[in-house]
Parts: C-alpha cells; structure tokens; sequence
C-alpha cells in the first residue's frame, strides 16, 4: 500500500496497522522511521529511502537527511543563520530544512519567500 493515501503504516510485534491518519512528518530513528501523525507517533522498520520512494512527492518532500514533511502540514518558513531554514508546521512543531535539501523542497512548494 502507498502512503500517498490518507494512511499511516506502523509496525508492531511484525503486524503492520493501517490507520486513516496521513503522517504530517517522519524522521529517522535507529533502525525505524517514526511517523508522526496527529497525536499519535508510529514506528516502522522501513528506511528513509523506501518511505520516500512510496510517498506522493506532490504531497512529501525531504527537508533533512532523517526527515520527511507533508507539505500542506507547514505553516511557516524562517530563514536561519546559516543557510538552513526552520520549518514549522501547523502544530508548532520545528523542523530544519537544510541547504542540500532546500531546492527540492522549493520547487514542491511552489518557491520560498
């Protein structure tokens, strides 16, 4: 199943359990990915990379080596000190957006201010 669907997968004892929660940002934990989706954080044993394959790149994109973000989950942008940008989402969380990271994340974003 894609996670371009309004799911969220985690895997528990070797289970996987779907539920209707699309993660608003995931990040890179040890040997899991951790799914942050509402108020809820789901683990799963898939890389970065994997995730990244199976995500709808109109609606995820990369912003750090160890993290993905939902585009319609962020807020804001600020441009910190030194080159990396902070990104905020909708809930308050803060993310870094980092240069190598920037121009991908720019073009799916339609641009930064």
């Amino acid at each position: 199943m894609a996670l371009n669907q309004p799911t969220c997968e985690a895997e528990t004892r070797g289970y996987a359990a779907i539920g209707p929660v699309p993660p608003r940002w995931i990040e890179a934990a040890d040997n899991y990915v951790r799914l942050h989706a509402a108020q809820e954080v789901h683990l799963s044993r898939r890389t970065m990379r994997d995730l990244e394959k199976l995500l709808d790149p109109a609606q995820f994109a990369r912003i750090h080596r160890s993290t993905i973000v939902r585009l319609d989950a962020v807020r804001e942008l600020r441009p910190l000190d030194d080159g990396d940008w902070e990104v905020v989402l909708g809930d308050g969380v803060r993310l870094t957006l980092t240069r190598s990271c920037k121009e991908g994340f720019e073009t799916r974003l339609g641009g930064l201010a």
